[in-house]
């Protein structure tokens, strides 16, 4: 390692001071002897002379560079401060400008939801009988929209929940069962054993969904802790290992239904991960948004025809 001269002289400016005066004093008192022994006082004098003025010199000196390491060692934490506050302010800024990215991704994201619900909403209302190309034609651009949706929706709770979340939709069959109808594309390959295991349950085999339907049904599930849910109900015995954190709403329409239920729920849109961060306000009136939309979609596809073989 290279010796640093400018280094050393701050770390031993004091012991630097002490030994110059040691020196002047040792060169006082040779001079002095030097007097004594060969009588002549005037050169002798005048070096004495500037010793003693040389020693005050050093012990002024010595004074000053022990009041300059104070004042050093005060800039040196004032210093310190202003660098964390500055960096700070700068890991602040950065902070800002990842949400205000972010916040222009969700914006986009939305829009892309409402852009195609729009346009798929036009294909699927029909006003009369399809043929069974248009009609398979219709299927397969629904197939592509919903595929289209839950991409989107991760994506969008992966920003709002700075964490990987998985989507999907379940539907209800038979007003007591409930079926997977789709995944977001990222989880169906991890999910799809669960699916392939439990392909058709009761409704009150998930908490979540037996809490959305009946006589007093609520308006949504969301839990950041899974674990710490003593009466969680889950019929898939490995959902600890694929998340700890869930956010569902209902596909659903609100009037009595025959059996005396104040809405008709066709599904559940739901979203989890192992984090969780399902704001209350923001997360979940996003995901209640989006379920609506569904509502409407899906009772417009259901009401397709196909016009009987001529």
């Amino acid at each position: 390692m290279p010796f640093k001269f400018n280094e050393f002289l701050s770390k031993h400016q004091s012991y630097l001071a002490l030994t110059s005066l040691v020196a002047d004093i040792i060169a006082i008192v040779t001079v002095w002897f030097s007097v004594n022994a060969e009588g002549q006082i005037g050169p002798s004098a005048g070096v004495l002379i500037l010793a003693l003025v040389n020693t005050a010199i050093v012990i002024v000196a010595y004074l000053a560079i022990r009041d300059s390491q104070k004042y050093f060692d005060q800039y040196k934490n004032i210093d310190s401060t202003i660098f964390s506050k500055d960096k700070e302010i700068s890991d602040l800024k950065n902070k800002m400008d990842d949400m205000f990215d972010d916040r222009i991704k969700v914006a986009r994201i939305v829009h892309n939801i409402g852009h195609e619900y729009r346009q798929e909403m036009l294909r699927t209302s029909s006003n009369g009988q399809l043929s069974k190309e248009q009609f398979e034609e219709v299927k397969s651009s629904f197939k592509q929209f919903m595929l289209f949706c839950m991409t989107n929706i991760k994506e969008l709770f992966d920003i709002m929940t700075k964490d990987d979340c998985s989507v999907c939709i379940k539907v209800v069959i038979n007003d007591s069962e409930v079926k997977t109808f789709i995944r977001d594309p990222v989880s169906y390959r991890i999910r799809k054993d669960a699916d392939a295991r439990l392909p058709v349950f009761p409704i009150h085999g998930n908490s979540a969904f037996d809490m959305l339907t009946g006589v007093n049904p609520k308006n949504y599930y969301l839990s950041n802790s899974l674990n710490q849910e003593d009466e969680y109900t889950n019929l898939n015995k490995n959902w600890k290992k694929s998340y700890n954190a869930s956010l569902v709403v209902p596909i659903r329409i609100s009037y009595k239904e025959e059996n005396g239920a104040e809405y008709r729920v066709i599904g559940f849109l739901c979203v989890d991960n192992m984090k969780g961060g399902f704001d209350h306000d923001i997360c979940l009136n996003y995901l209640a948004t989006i379920g609506d939309l569904f509502f409407n979609i899906f009772e417009s596809y259901g009401k397709l025809e196909v016009a009987p073989s001529a």
